[in-house]
Order: C-alpha cells, then structure tokens, then sequence
C-alpha cells in the first residue's frame, strides 16, 4: 500500500483532499436548485435576444449597419452601470436575492417593450426598451453569481459552479434555435416568450 506523502516541513502526512462530490451532493440544497434552474431560465431567455437582435433591428426596424451599432453601444453602457455603479448602490438596500428579484423584473419589462417595438415606430421606445433590458440583466447576473458561490461550504464551490456553466451551455445550444422558430411566427415572438419564461422564473425564484 503506497503511503500518504509527508509535508516535509511538519514531518508528517499531508491533509487528503477533499472526496469528489457527486452531483446529487453538490444540488441537494433547495434555495441553490431554485437559483440554478432560474439562472438556466435567464440564460436561455438572454441568448435567445442575443441570436436574434440584429436580425430583428434589421428586418423589422430596418436599422442600417450604424444605427445597429448604436444599439449594442447602448446595451454596453447600461451594462457598465447597472453592474458599476446601480448593484453596489443597492446591495445595502435589499441584498443579493432582491437585487436579483429586481433584475428578473426589470428584464421581463425590457423582454415586453422590445416585443412591443415591432409595433411602434419610434427609436426612442426602442432605445427605452433595451435600456430597460440590459439595467435588469446587469442586476441579476452579478447577484445570482454570488447566491450560486455562497450558497454551499468552500470545498463545494467547484461541483456548484460546474453544475451552473453546464446549465449555461445548454441553454447557449437550445436558445438560438427557439429563437429562430419563434421569428419565423412573429419578429416580436423572440422577446415576449422569453419574457414569460423570466415572469415564470421570477415567481419560482421567490418562493421561500
């Protein structure tokens, strides 16, 4: 039998690593199975946007290469807010799970009015729309990141956030090819699907 190697500068056996948790282990917890499947939720309904947008400003608004840019230039700088400057101003006030609660709200709203924009003409309720969108998905993200990490004991981090970028990846695969289909019925379908399913997922998210 080999023996435990010895740290050399106690003269004694090293500490074992911690056994491999099993998956079952690692999502045992409720309130971390609720944060995963809404997470998987939100990711699903993120991407299908993503897959979409351009094709959507571009056939339904008629947006020329430049104004689509400004477009995605808005989603960066709400981004840049909402995570730089609007989550550290809330978490003294509601924590991690309302921020996340809000985030879930302010995105399903941002889902809604970009749905509605392929109804109304103006760049400004266009503009409002993905405003509104992206502040919710930078609220989220950073709080639901945090909930999912401190959820379980140090040495089960790893198993958690591989068990979340799977659910990630998943959802990357299936979202593009929903959000096709659903253009293929109607341009707004893509964004007020999506926004049921976060509507959903924010409810679930909430219980207690």
């Amino acid at each position: 039998m080999n023996a435990r190697p010895l740290d050399k500068r106690r003269g004694r056996p090293t500490p074992s690593p911690d056994p491999p948790v099993p998956p079952a282990g690692v999502l045992r917890d409720p309130s971390l199975r609720r944060a995963l499947a809404t997470t998987f939720v939100f990711y699903v309904a993120g991407t299908m946007l993503q897959a979409n947008i351009t094709v959507f400003l571009s056939d339904a608004r008629h947006y020329d290469p430049p104004r689509i840019g400004t477009v995605l230039f808005l989603v960066g700088v709400m981004d840049l807010l909402s995570q730089g400057i609007a989550t550290r101003l809330l978490l003294p006030v509601c924590g991690e799970r309302g921020r996340a609660r809000a985030g879930l709200a302010l995105n399903a709203t941002g889902f809604f009015l970009i749905g509605a924009a392929a109804f109304v003409g103006s760049s400004g309720f266009l503009f409002g729309a993905v405003a509104v969108f992206t502040l919710g998905d930078g609220l989220f993200q950073p709080a639901t990141n945090a909930i999912i990490a401190n959820v379980e004991p140090d040495h089960l981090r790893g198993g958690v956030q591989g068990a979340n970028q799977a659910r990630q990846a998943i959802a990357r695969v299936l979202a593009p090819l929903a959000a096709a289909l659903l253009y293929g019925r109607h341009p707004g379908a893509p964004y007020v699907a999506p926004g049921a399913l976060i509507v959903v997922a924010l409810a679930f998210f909430a219980r207690r």
